[in-house]
């Protein structure tokens, strides 16, 4: 959480940016894409 408000992202389907949003602390990532979200570097 980012001063207390959850961050989301949507549709991000690319490993690059998913791994940039984990990084970032997002809380949560909707994706078209869920087998290439299991392989991003968070998991």
């Amino acid at each position: 959480m980012m001063r207390g408000i959850a961050v989301q992202v949507w549709t991000i389907n690319a490993p690059g940016e998913m791994d940039t949003f984990i990084a970032r602390g997002v809380d949560g990532i909707i994706t078209d894409r869920v087998d290439v979200m299991a392989g991003a570097q968070g998991e």
